[in-house]
């Protein structure tokens, strides 16, 4: 039991030195950390995170560190939580969105995804609302807003990483078919299949191509 007591109050000791810690130092280093984990996520995938990103990042880290001089101090995790959110408010917005789409409530989730555009969207956030508009209206049947929503992606897919990128001219190369265009849905799923192809949306592409092929070959043949 004294053992025990021993340990349970060094334990004890542990934890009140490490909350006694200034928050100030804590809160610096805990930004940094989560903006060096983001800009290696984004570097993973291919993308590349915003220099606004990194700034608003930057500036949210040192006012909380600021505060914590002058005893105003977030909790660490809080401040994570409140930082994650502010830098991806655009990001969650077109999650929630999507979750509204998938529910049949396609209405609230175009007003979901336009309140993230006015949240100060950077250039990869708005080709992802314009991807995400433009798969809900070719799910409505709306095949010439789809195309037009999707086309727009395509055009500035650069700003998107490489399966993002993919998934963008997947998504066209489906429009472009349903319409009946089917040498540019071709041309759309080679390039989509190019972009990515060990990604799910590459193999799909690959896949489409295939059986728009063998049909072709089968109706040849007759």
């Amino acid at each position: 039991m004294r053992a025990f007591s021993r340990e349970g109050r060094n334990l004890v000791e542990t934890a009140s030195a490490v909350m006694s810690l200034p928050k100030a130092p804590v809160l610096l280093l805990t930004g940094c950390l989560l903006l060096l984990c983001m800009w290696l996520l984004a570097s993973l995938r291919g993308e590349r995170l915003p220099a606004r990103t990194l700034v608003e990042g930057t500036l949210l880290t040192l006012l909380a560190s600021g505060a914590a001089l002058l005893h105003v101090a977030l909790h660490p995790i809080i401040f994570v939580a409140v930082l994650y959110a502010v830098l991806m408010r655009v990001r969650l917005c077109v999650d929630a969105g999507n979750l509204l789409a998938a529910r049949g409530m396609g209405r609230q989730a175009r007003a979901v995804y336009h309140l993230g555009l006015r949240l100060g969207a950077t250039a990869p956030d708005r080709v992802l609302v314009l991807l995400n508009e433009g798969i809900l209206a070719m799910k409505e049947a709306r095949c010439d807003e789809a195309l037009s929503l999707l086309t727009r992606a395509a055009e500035q897919r650069l700003d998107l990483g490489t399966k993002q990128q993919a998934g963008c001219l997947f998504n066209l190369g489906v429009c472009y078919e349903k319409l009946g265009r089917t040498p540019e849905a071709l041309r759309t799923y080679a390039e989509a299949a190019q972009a990515h192809p060990v990604s799910e949306f590459g193999r799909r592409a690959q896949q489409a191509m295939n059986r728009i092929r063998a049909a072709r070959k089968g109706e040849a043949g007759q």
